[in-house]
């Protein structure tokens, strides 16, 4: 039997964090290990109880979202943070990915959008749902009308040796060790080139590597 998800489900909103947290006991995968209603709470919980994944809401008191994030990913780089937020604007989405979060759901998404993140961010997956991926297209990175694979030289050296690690089945922390790169780099630098191809996950930017003969 596979592990459970351990979570941590922090928003100063009592009513939403019970309600998360009712749905999410309903999954026989995920296990609910902690809630808290700031980011100093938060990050509190994260150092005790060490959990798999937080869902972090973004605007909480004493400490917010962003800068529990910033302290957590640093301190426990083996937790994942999917950014929860009734704000989906592009600015807040680029200083929560870069914070270190994996993952960003706006508060008005379904329930199952937020189940997917939770596993997607757990296997060390970039997780942009639908529109948000639209979103954060690079302003000079619009490569609509453009053949993919002319897209392909715009990845650099760098970036080439990451996607092939992703391709032979390294995780993202793994990957971070082994190019001494700290993983919030290391999840900028994700971030940008699923920019660059217009892609929401790792899965599908290992897929179109391959593809593309990107990776060997």
């Amino acid at each position: 039997m596979a592990e459970k998800i351990r979570v941590i489900i922090a928003d100063d909103h009592r009513m939403v964090r019970k309600s998360i947290i009712e749905f999410l006991k309903k999954e026989s995968d995920i296990e609910i290990v902690g809630e808290a209603v700031d980011g100093k709470e938060t990050f509190e919980e994260a150092g005790v109880l060490h959990p798999d994944v937080i869902v972090m809401d973004i605007s909480m008191p004493k400490m917010n979202g962003i800068e529990a994030s910033q302290k957590i990913t640093k301190d426990f780089p083996e937790i994942h943070i999917v950014a929860f937020s009734m704000y989906a604007d592009k600015q807040i989405i680029k200083k929560a990915l870069a914070a270190g979060a994996l993952g960003f759901v706006p508060k008005d998404s379904s329930i199952d959008c937020l189940i997917e993140a939770i596993h997607s961010v757990n296997q060390g997956k970039i997780y942009l749902g639908g529109e948000i991926a639209k979103m954060m297209e690079e302003d000079s990175g619009d490569f609509a009308g453009m053949g993919r694979s002319k897209e392909t030289g715009l990845i650099t050296k760098d970036e080439k040796v990451i996607i092939q690690l992703l391709s032979d089945k390294h995780s993202v922390d793994a990957i971070s060790e082994k190019l001494n790169i700290p993983v919030d780099e290391l999840r900028k630098q994700l971030v940008q080139i699923m920019n660059k191809f217009e892609i929401k996950s790792l899965g599908d930017l290992i897929e179109y590597a391959m593809w593309e003969k990107i990776t060997v």
